[in-house]
C-alpha cells in the first residue's frame, strides 16, 4: 500500500482508486460562510495547500471535524513538496505518529493490518476525536473490539481475551479509544 505525504506533513492511504480519505481538524469550520470557503479550509487541513484536494466529498463530524475523500491533485500540483511513500517507509510511521498522537506499537499494529479486511460492522465515533471502535454488526454475535483512527486499525481484542481478563480489557479498549 502507499501513502501521499503531503506538504503539511500529513500522510494519507492512497486506494485502489487513486483516492485519500480520513478526517481532518479545520478550525471554525461553522463559521465559514460558503461553501468554497468549506472546501478551501477542508483542502488546506487535508494537504496543506488549497488546491490540493479536488473532486471530493465530505461529511461534517462536529467539533470542527470533517471527514473528506477525494483525489490528492497535490500530487500532481506540488510534486516537490508532495510525494508517494511505501507503508514500510520510517517516514510514514513518525507522520502518523505526529498526525494522530499515536504510540509506537499502535503505529506498528495499524501498519501490520493494512490489509486485513472485516465484514459489516457497527461503528462508534468518539466525539471529538477521530477514532472509532468497530465490532460485527447485528445481527451478528460481538466476538472482537477494535479501535480505528481513519481506517487504521490501532488496537484489537478478540472475545477470548476479555472472557480471560476482562477488567485489564475493558481498561485497553477505553484507554486506546481516548488515546494519547
Amino acid at each position: 500500500m502507499e501513502f501521499v505525504l503531503c506538504p503539511n506533513g500529513k500522510v494519507w492511504a492512497l486506494n485502489n482508486e487513486g483516492l485519500i480519505s480520513g478526517s481532518v481538524l479545520v478550525p471554525e469550520y461553522e463559521d465559514k460562510e460558503t461553501l468554497e470557503n468549506r472546501l478551501l479550509a477542508i483542502s488546506e487541513a487535508a494537504t496543506g495547500s488549497q488546491t490540493g484536494l479536488t473532486n471530493f466529498e465530505y461529511k461534517y463530524l462536529g467539533d470542527d471535524i470533517v471527514w473528506f475523500e477525494g483525489v490528492p491533485e497535490i500530487l500532481d500540483n506540488y510534486p516537490e513538496e508532495c510525494k508517494k511513500l511505501e507503508a514500510t517507509s520510517d517516514e510514514v510511521s513518525s507522520a502518523l505518529a505526529e498526525q494522530y498522537g499515536l504510540d509506537s506499537m499502535e503505529v506498528e499494529h495499524a501498519l501490520d493490518n493494512l490489509d486485513t479486511q472485516y465484514g459489516a460492522e457497527c461503528t462508534l465515533r468518539i466525539a471529538g476525536s477521530h477514532r472509532a471502535v468497530h465490532c460485527p454488526a447485528a445481527p451478528a454475535e460481538c466476538f472482537y473490539v477494535r479501535v480505528v483512527v481513519d481506517g487504521l486499525e490501532l488496537a484489537y481484542w478478540h472475545m477470548d481475551e476479555w472472557h480471560q481478563a476482562p477488567a485489564e480489557v475493558m481498561g485497553a479498549v477505553l484507554g486506546a479509544a481516548r488515546g494519547g
